[in-house]
């Protein structure tokens, strides 16, 4: 004898409300999964900008150093820890000064183009950010480039791209060899510790690179 088994309509709709839940759960998952994996590439695309910037911040430091020796070879060992120089002694120049934090700047037109220079930070002076400018070489109206750069640069041919995305200073340390205290900047050397930071989704990341630069003229 064979008996028939229906389902009744409360079974149907119990299991149809399972099914649908189950469902959204695995959406709800995968998307969590998805967002996560998303903001976790931004952060890596983020960081390795960061890095590069960190260590244009050094070679910066080293260009300033090796550009001394050349204008200022007479005088290089009173040279070489200075920026924004320009006489044939480097009198006008800026000795940097230990455990003191800068921006760097970069004039884009002028005479000095492209030099690299510092400006000190202090209680008023807390600026520094980096501004992305696509740079037009061809005249075509058209970003040929991009290129971080400090904010505010007028040259006709930069155009904004981002604003104050990342924020970039250096800490300068001299290692005195000396027991009177004095930084011998005849033989010196100092410790630049750039430090770049960025904001993502309100949380502030940082990343930051040291090097020794020594007078090795």
């Amino acid at each position: 004898m064979r008996h028939a088994f229906r389902s009744t309509p409360a079974e149907t709709l119990i299991e149809t409300i399972i099914a649908i839940t189950v469902i959204i759960m695995g959406t709800a998952a995968a998307l969590s999964m998805l967002r996560t994996s998303l903001d976790g590439n931004e952060l890596v695309g983020q960081k390795v900008v960061a890095i590069n910037l960190a260590v244009e911040g050094l070679d910066a430091l080293k260009n300033i150093r090796d550009t001394n020796y050349l204008r200022f070879p007479a005088d290089a060992d009173t040279c070489w820890y200075t920026f924004g120089g320009t006489t044939a002694a480097c009198g006008d120049g800026t000795p940097l000064q230990n455990n003191r934090t800068y921006f760097y700047y970069r004039d884009f037109s002028g005479s000095t183009a492209l030099d690299w220079g510092l400006t000190r930070v202090t209680n008023t002076n807390t600026q520094g950010y980096l501004t992305l400018y696509g740079l037009d070489l061809d005249g075509d109206g058209n970003s040929d480039m991009d290129l971080y750069a400090q904010a505010n640069v007028t040259e006709s041919g930069f155009s904004t791209q981002e604003t104050q995305a990342f924020k970039r200073t250096v800490l300068i340390e001299y290692n005195d060899t000396n027991v009177d205290g004095s930084n011998d900047n005849d033989d010196a050397s100092y410790d630049a510790t750039v430090t770049v930071s960025w904001t993502q989704r309100g949380v502030t990341h940082t990343i930051s690179l040291t090097r020794t630069i020594a007078n090795v003229y």
